[in-house]
């Protein structure tokens, strides 16, 4: 009866997987669509630079593709998944890993962009979600990348039009120190997931 109950749990478990991966895939379909008809190139709505202060378009809609992954953190059977061998555990990890690619993939290529700068945006805004996702709950991981990106497109240049360092997330050029720093954010977050799934807690918890 045990043994029923619990793979009745893994078939609820799948299919809650497949239709939040149906929702995230659709909503990176629609920014997609979205990006390939914009502007290469949007104004900041920065308040303290004298003149304008545009970012790659591919860069800001990064912050979209990092809030399109968050449903994936979820886990319906989290306290089976805590119980589960080692490899379970990491296949949400691996999950989360491959839709980031997938993302950066559906917000690049519409772009036309490259470089380091949608790479780094990306990984930090997705990394900071995880680490919220993994320690709060996803329903409130959306706080951190969006209260970020927001600060730097509004603040995050001086007078001058220069981009402050801490704004690195809208630039269209960041340093290899930033980047590196954005991909470390974004490792943590994701051991920040595995560590929550061996723990058997959910992200809605």
């Amino acid at each position: 009866m045990l043994n029923g109950s619990r793979a009745r749990v893994h078939v609820a478990a799948s299919l809650l997987h497949g239709w939040r991966i149906g929702w995230s895939v659709g909503g990176l379909i629609l920014l997609s669509i979205t990006l390939a008809a914009s502007p290469k190139l949007i104004v900041l709505p920065q308040v303290l630079a004298d003149s304008e202060v545009t970012a790659p378009a591919a860069v800001v809609a990064t912050l979209v593709g990092s809030l399109l992954l968050l449903p994936l953190c979820v886990e319906p059977a989290s306290h089976l998944i805590a119980t589960a061998p080692r490899g379970r555990q990491i296949a949400v990890v691996i999950r989360l890993a491959v839709m980031t690619v997938v993302a950066y993939l559906a917000i690049v290529l519409p772009a036309h962009a490259g470089g380091w700068a949608p790479i780094s945006a990306l990984a930090t805004f997705t990394g900071e979600g995880l680490i919220l996702a993994g320690t709060v709950g996803v329903t409130t991981a959306w706080t951190l990348p969006t209260v970020h990106c927001l600060a730097a497109m509004t603040f995050g240049a001086d007078v001058h039009a220069k981009v402050a360092s801490w704004a690195w997330v809208v630039s269209g050029s960041p340093s290899a120190s930033f980047v590196t720093v954005s991909l470390a954010i974004y490792a943590i977050g994701l051991a920040v997931m595995d560590r929550s799934a061996g723990r058997g807690r959910n992200a809605y918890d």
